[in-house]
């Protein structure tokens, strides 16, 4: 039986065409290159005597250091030892001369036993002065360092306090210490805690922004109605005499902002 036309297989040699009955085959696909391999690090190997050299050397240094400091602390040891020497000499030398000025106001009384007992006294006197005055010398010395062991404690106290109001309150904690401190004359400070208390309970988280509102609105609490009414009056209270009676005042609606930064600048205050 004749197969028809369009069913004949041709099969014609060429390149690139697979003759009758061969099968075409896909290539494999090469396989994607992998990572480069790391170089390998180098290493280094110390021989024993390489190794004890370089221990040695950082020995050395440290050693050097080490023969620095201690040559720092001789020369400050000798120069306290210095120091001592020459004031132990100056007491020396005023006593030997005080001993003698009195040898020589005795020998000048010529036997007067009334003059010879008051300068004894006057000798006596002079001896105790001195004796009291190097022990208050001593105790001021050991009072300065209390009294600087107590202001340091009381300023960290008041410094925690000040911080917790701080959370609650429209003021800051800077603020709130610099509230509740006062200065001596002396120059020492010291805190007022209920003083901070009372300001902070006075001036609330967010109420103190009477300047940016409204007429209205700044009468709508005390504190704000009164510093309205202090702007309005310009009359302000006359026992204002440190920056903490102007904090206390503001806080307490007695006087205007305007009042308050004045306040601030003359006592060099930075708002």
């Amino acid at each position: 039986m004749a197969k028809k036309k369009d069913e004949i297989v041709v099969a014609e040699k060429g390149e690139g065409t697979p003759l009758e009955g061969e099968h075409e085959t896909t290539p494999e696909p090469k396989p994607a290159p992998g990572p480069a391999p790391k170089p390998e690090e180098e290493t280094f190997t110390y021989t024993k005597t390489e190794r004890d050299d370089y221990v040695n050397a950082q020995k050395a240094g440290i050693g050097r250091q080490l023969s620095d400091a201690l040559s720092v602390n001789t020369t400050l040891k000798r120069t306290m030892d210095g120091n001592k020497t020459r004031m132990t000499n100056l007491e020396t030398t005023i006593n030997t001369e005080r001993e003698a000025r009195r040898a020589k106001e005795i020998k000048d009384a010529a036997g007067d036993a009334e003059v010879i007992d008051g300068l004894t006294l006057k000798h006596k006197n002079e001896d105790e002065s001195t004796r009291l005055s190097r022990e208050r010398s001593d105790f001021d010395q050991v009072r300065a360092q209390h009294m600087a062991s107590i202001d340091k404690a009381a300023k960290f106290e008041a410094t925690e306090e000040a911080t917790e109001l701080a959370k609650t309150s429209g003021l800051t904690a800077d603020l709130l210490l610099q509230i509740g401190s006062d200065t001596a004359e002396d120059g020492r400070v010291t805190y007022n805690l209920d003083r901070m208390k009372d300001i902070a309970s006075k001036s609330p988280k967010g109420g103190d922004e009477e300047e940016e509102e409204s007429e209205e609105e700044t009468a709508s609490t005390p504190a704000k109605g009164l510093r309205a009414k202090a702007r309005s009056t310009g009359r302000t209270p006359t026992n204002l005499r440190t920056f903490a009676d102007y904090e206390k005042a503001y806080a307490e609606g007695q006087i205007s902002r305007e009042e308050y930064s004045k306040a601030a600048k003359r006592f060099n205050i930075q708002l």
